[in-house]
């Protein structure tokens, strides 16, 4: 049907049909040739190239997927979720220093940014920040990561022997 559809018209949703469908018949590489070059034909679509760069993540060609995300990020520079794969492509590739900068624009712009706020509490813990790491946990809001949030605090707290006050925090 994909097929039938492009033969006579450039169709977006043809294009994501015949790749998807290439996928689900575990032809994944000639799906991802199929979008890659539907991409670089229509250079300007947005859309495609985001669905080029969510499935170039989704097998793990992290260097490729970024290179994607961020011509993406030259056009809409405010974008959080585009913000967000590129702190998660840099955190994958253990790029702290990159990973804070796309997660600090989030917080800068209000770009899920409780999110934003999680993991910067993460890389913090992980550069033995903690004072960072308590800020950036109390700041996310209610959210996927509002939990976890809370249980790195309480753990945290337990760590420098405040027992009580990490009793109090969980508790409340």
């Amino acid at each position: 049907i994909a097929d039938e559809i492009l033969v006579t018209e450039e169709n977006v949703d043809a294009i994501i049909l015949k790749m998807t469908a290439l996928n689900a018949l575990g032809r994944a590489d000639e799906a991802k040739l199929f979008l890659a070059t539907q991409v670089e034909a229509m250079t300007t679509n947005r859309r495609l190239r985001l669905v080029l760069a969510r499935l170039l993540f989704e097998r793990g060609d992290l260097a490729e997927a970024r290179v994607q995300y961020e011509k993406i990020l030259e056009k809409t520079p405010n974008d959080g979720d585009i913000l967000f794969a590129l702190a998660l492509i840099a955190m994958q590739n253990e790029n702290d220093t990159e990973a804070k900068r796309y997660l600090e624009r989030m917080v800068r712009w209000n770009r899920r940014a409780g999110e934003a706020h999680y993991y910067l509490g993460r890389l913090a813990e992980r550069s033995s920040d903690v004072t960072a790491a308590l800020s950036h946990y109390r700041q996310v809001d209610n959210g996927y990561e509002y939990v976890p949030a809370q249980t790195r605090i309480g753990s945290i707290l337990v760590k420098d022997g405040l027992l009580d006050e990490a009793r109090e925090h969980l508790n409340r």
